[in-house]
C-alpha cells in the first residue's frame, strides 16, 4: 500500500445509550475529517437474556432476527458539490456484501449467522452473549494499488463532517412471535484511515478526472417488493447512472411465512417436481439487449469459487458427542437440557441451510455478480473496463433492468434487494486495454 494506515477507536455516546434503550431508535455520529477513510468497522456487543423464537417470520427482519439488530446503515457526506449518501443499506445487506466481496466474515459474526439461520427448534436464538462486526468498506477489498488510494473516501477534502447514521431494530421487529429480550447493547467503532502526503495529493489531482483526483462512488441498496398473487415476468429497474463494480441480489420468498430456503422463482429446483435443472431464467437487460442471463444456482456456484464454503448438514440434526467428519467444527447449543441446534465455527454462507431436508445444496438466494473480476480470474482489480455501464442507458433514456418471473405468493410478499457499488464521473483512463 502506498500510504501509512491508521486505526482509530471510538465509543460514540450516541450509539451507547443505557442498557437496551437504543432499540427502536435512529442515532447519528459525526466523523472527523482528519484523513481519508478506507473502512469503517462497527462492533455490536449484546446479550440475549430471554431466547428468541423464529417460527413463521412474516418480514425479512424477522427471518434474519439478531442479524438485523442494526436495521439500517447510512453514511452521508457533503463534498462541496452536493450532499449525498455514499452508503445506504440494511445491516444484513452489509454482512452479505462483505461475505461475498471481502473474502470472509469474522468468527463471532459467523457464529451469530449460524444461530440466526437456525429455523428449527423452539428456541432458535438461545440466551447468551454475542458480538457482530459490520464491516463497511469504502474501497472494494479486491482493488489494490495503484488504484486503491484513488478510491478512499476523501473526507479530508470536504467542507463538512460526514455523518454515520445507524437505525436499530425493535425486539418485535426481530422476533416472529414477539418473544425474546436483549439486556444491554454496546457499540464501538473503528475508523481505518490512510495518511496522505503532499506528494500523493498532488499526484492524484494531476492524474485524476475529478477536482480532488479521487473517484466518486456510492454503495446503495434498492428493495423491490414483488406483487402478491402475480406469477408473470417482472422488470426491476437498477439505479442509473454509474459504472457498477458488482451487484448483490438478496431474496426472501413470501407466502404464509418468509423464507430464504428457496429462490423467489416459480421453478425452485429442489426436486424433479419443482423442475430440478430447469429453473427460472433471470437476466440483466437494457433496451431489449440481454447483457447477462443466469439461473440463481449458477451465480451461487460461481460465488463459491472465490470464498470459503462449508459442508452442509441438516440444522435439525442432533450432534454426536464424538467428533466425526460430518460434524467437525460444530458445537451444540443446549435448550432445556438437550441439544437442539447445530452451529458452525467454520465459514458460513448466506443462507446457511440447504434448500430442503433431502437437498444437498443451498439456495441461490444470496448471489453476487462481480463485474470487476468476473468471479473467475482470482486476480485483484486494477482496471475498470469490465464494469457494468449504466451511463449509456441513462444518457439515452433507457433503463438497466433485472428481469425474471417470481412465484405467485399470498399473505406476505416476496422481496428482492439489489445492492451494488458504482463509480461516477470519467473513469476512461482506467478502462484502456
Amino acid at each position: 500500500m502506498y500510504l501509512e494506515q491508521r486505526y482509530t477507536m471510538f465509543n460514540p455516546p450516541a450509539f451507547n445509550l443505557p442498557t437496551n434503550t437504543i432499540l427502536g431508535t435512529t442515532q447519528r455520529w459525526s466523523i472527523d475529517r482528519l484523513w481519508p477513510i478506507e473502512e469503517i468497522v462497527i462492533w455490536v456487543n449484546f446479550d440475549v437474556t430471554t431466547g428468541f423464537t423464529t417460527t413463521s417470520p412474516t418480514t425479512p427482519d424477522m427471518f434474519d432476527n439478531i442479524l438485523s439488530l442494526v436495521q439500517h446503515i447510512n453514511l452521508s457526506v457533503n463534498d462541496g458539490r452536493q450532499p449525498r449518501s455514499v452508503i445506504d443499506c440494511t445491516g444484513v445487506a452489509m454482512l452479505e456484501y462483505c461475505s461475498q466481496v471481502g473474502m470472509n466474515l469474522d468468527q463471532a459474526t459467523l457464529t451469530a449467522l449460524a444461530i440466526s439461520g437456525n429455523v428449527t427448534g423452539a428456541l432458535a436464538v438461545p440466551v447468551g452473549k454475542y458480538q457482530m462486526c459490520y464491516r463497511i468498506p469504502m474501497v472494494n477489498p479486491l482493488i489494490g494499488e495503484p488504484m486503491r488510494t484513488r478510491m478512499f473516501l476523501p473526507v479530508h477534502t470536504y467542507p463538512q463532517d460526514p455523518v454515520l447514521t445507524l437505525q436499530f431494530n425493535t425486539l418485535a421487529g426481530m422476533s416472529a412471535t414477539a418473544t425474546g429480550a436483549i439486556g444491554t447493547i454496546r457499540v464501538d467503532v473503528q475508523l481505518i484511515r490512510r495518511t496522505p502526503t503532499p506528494g500523493s495529493e498532488a499526484f492524484l489531482r494531476k492524474t485524476g478526472t475529478s477536482p480532488t483526483g479521487y473517484i466518486d462512488w456510492d454503495l446503495i441498496e434498492t428493495p423491490f417488493a414483488l406483487p402478491l398473487g402475480v406469477a408473470t415476468e417482472q422488470r426491476l429497474a437498477i439505479p442509473v447512472p454509474g459504472n457498477y463494480l458488482n451487484l448483490l441480489f438478496r431474496q426472501y420468498k413470501g407466502g404464509a411465512a418468509v423464507s430464504r430456503a428457496v429462490p423467489v422463482d416459480v421453478d425452485v429446483g429442489d426436486s424433479i417436481a419443482n423442475n430440478l435443472g430447469l429453473e427460472t431464467r433471470w437476466r440483466l437487460d437494457s433496451g431489449g439487449v440481454t447483457i447477462r442471463d443466469w439461473r440463481w444456482k449458477h451465480l451461487r456456484t460461481i460465488n463459491d469459487w472465490t470464498r470459503p464454503a462449508m459442508v452442509l448438514a441438516p440444522l435439525s440434526a442432533v450432534i454426536a458427542t464424538t467428533p466425526t467428519p460430518e460434524n467437525q467444527g460444530f458445537v451444540g447449543v443446549a435448550s432445556a437440557g438437550a441439544v437442539t441446534s447445530q452451529l458452525s465455527n467454520q465459514p458460513a454462507n448466506f443462507p446457511i441451510a440447504p434448500q430442503a431436508a433431502t437437498t444437498n445444496y443451498r439456495a441461490g438466494t444470496s448471489c453476487m455478480i462481480d463485474f470487476l473480476g468476473d468471479g473467475v480470474t482470482g486476480d485483484g482489480g486494477n482496471e475498470l473496463g469490465s464494469l457494468l455501464d449504466c451511463n449509456t442507458p441513462a444518457n439515452t433514456g433507457l433503463k438497466m433492468e433485472l428481469i425474471g418471473t417470481p412465484a405467485s405468493v399470498a399473505t406476505n410478499p416476496s422481496f428482492i434487494f439489489v445492492m451494488g457499488q458504482r463509480l461516477f464521473g470519467d473513469i476512461s483512463p482506467w478502462q484502456k486495454f
